[in-house]
């Protein structure tokens, strides 16, 4: 038994309508199916591409559409096929024309995957690092921002950034976002005298004899910045001239070797800014660098301990006691001589780094404890006023406990007395254990990056 045709013209279905003798005002007779071109129905409304739909012959319509739109767009230009590209084992399909974006890459370039192109499978194929080629494969497709996953080493990413030719630009933007330090080329100063001394004063150990200079620059630092700390003993203290040391003859030799000591490390640091300062290429942009700075503002308090020697330790200038506090300060900045270790020692200037790449996060740090200091500081006031204790007078007078508390340091010199003081205290310490442990993942995070950049070893 033969099937019934599922499709059957609508003139057979009427004669067999009114082959049974009924009556055709009651079962019309359908009109034929109108063949419409399809610039007609371009031409049309909404309305009328409706009513032209129903009962017309809906394939050649959608047939006559699709030539028309394989004529305007053209797969192949566009680059819309997809491409398979199986990385040691792993498929990964994606567009010809996301690969398109960066033309000058490996992936971008026809020219340049060739090579890897299997004929036998028709895909391209790279025996190369799979996690990493997911970040590859997000910088196509995300507009050039690219990502190293976390479970992906460093040098292994950056070997694959590389090998599919990202660019420089690329590279560049990724070892700034990692943290590395920016490896700036020094430009030489003309002449190969001038070169010769720049390359023995600018820090860079560039022969035996410059990393020589380095080492006496580094001990002559840290010998002015002891001489510093050597005067503030108290058998060096100033006496007045009422009981002048001149007397001593013993108090005077040593006051005179430290200041003939500190007048030799300040000589030291004028010849060697002198000579940075005469041989530098750049000399309109000199002391706009941090170091060189930092190196001129050590030898300015230089006249200030003249003076202060004189006045002190000879009794020769008199009615200058009003000036005491700026040369305390001048003696000060003596101490920021200590920064200059930063031009030799790789160390610190990672750890500098470290703070500078962290500034947000102790910034937001600094401002959260300055909240804590004020409400536990409040806190405590509040709850010692009834006491009347010669301590928590103010919530200013209080400021003082409550750093000290936050810190978990505790010095015992403020204590509250009262039941409900204790409780504050209580809140405040178990509030400090949590404010110091706040920046210290950070801090340790940034440091161990930037350390493993610059000197290529993973702290465990």
């Amino acid at each position: 038994m033969s099937t019934p045709q599922r499709r059957r013209s609508t003139s057979h279905i009427a004669d067999n309508i009114h082959g049974h003798g009924r009556p055709s005002w009651l079962f019309p007779v359908p009109k034929p199916r109108k063949q419409y071109t399809i610039v007609k129905l371009f031409c049309w409304s909404k309305q009328e591409k409706k009513r032209a739909l129903i009962g017309s012959d809906i394939v050649p319509l959608l047939e006559a559409h699709a030539q028309l739109y394989q004529k305007a767009h053209n797969c192949q230009e566009a680059g819309c096929q997809t491409i398979k590209i199986n990385v040691a084992g792993q498929i990964y399909e994606t567009q010809l024309k996301t690969l398109r974006r960066f033309p000058t890459t490996l992936l971008g370039s026809a020219a340049k995957r060739e090579k890897y192109w299997d004929v036998e499978r028709q895909e391209y194929f790279f025996d190369r690092h799979r996690p990493s080629f997911d970040a590859i494969l997000n910088f196509y497709q995300n507009g050039g921002i690219l990502r190293r996953p976390m479970e992906v080493q460093d040098d292994i990413f950056q070997n694959e950034i590389k090998f599919f030719q990202l660019g420089e630009d690329v590279i560049k933007q990724y070892r700034q976002d990692e943290g590395y330090l920016e490896e700036m080329i020094p430009e030489m100063p003309d002449g190969s005298c001038m070169r010769f001394f720049w390359q023995l004063f600018s820090g860079t150990h560039s022969s035996i004899l410059a990393r020589c200079i380095g080492l006496w620059s580094m001990f002559v630092t840290v010998l002015s910045v002891g001489m510093v700390c050597v005067e503030t003993l108290p058998k060096y203290h100033a006496r007045g001239c009422d009981e002048s040391v001149v007397s001593d003859s013993a108090m005077v030799g040593e006051l005179a070797t430290l200041f003939l000591i500190e007048t030799m490390c300040v000589l030291w640091f004028c010849i060697e800014l002198g000579i940075r300062l005469c041989t530098d290429p750049d000399k309109k942009n000199f002391f706009k660098k941090l170091i060189n700075i930092t190196d001129a503002v050590t030898i300015f308090p230089y006249p200030g301990t003249v003076i202060e020697w004189h006045h002190y330790r000879l009794c020769l200038a008199k009615n200058i006691t009003q000036y005491m506090f700026l040369f305390r300060i001048l003696k000060f900045i003596r101490v920021v001589r200590v920064f200059k270790l930063c031009r030799h020692i790789q160390g610190l200037r990672i750890l500098l780094m470290t703070i500078k790449k962290s500034t947000a996060e102790l910034s937001l740090y600094v401002c959260f404890v300055i909240a804590m200091v004020v409400m536990f500081a409040s806190g405590i006031y509040f709850a010692e006023i009834s006491n009347h204790g010669p301590k928590f007078t103010s919530i200013p007078e209080a400021f003082w406990w409550a750093v000290v508390s936050l810190t978990t340091v505790g010095y015992g010199d403020y204590v509250p007395q009262s039941t409900s003081g204790k409780l504050v205290g209580t809140m405040c310490i178990t509030t400090g254990i949590l404010v110091v442990a706040l920046p210290v993942p950070v801090l340790v995070a940034n440091f161990t990056k930037h350390y493993r950049h610059q000197t290529g070893k993973l702290l465990m």
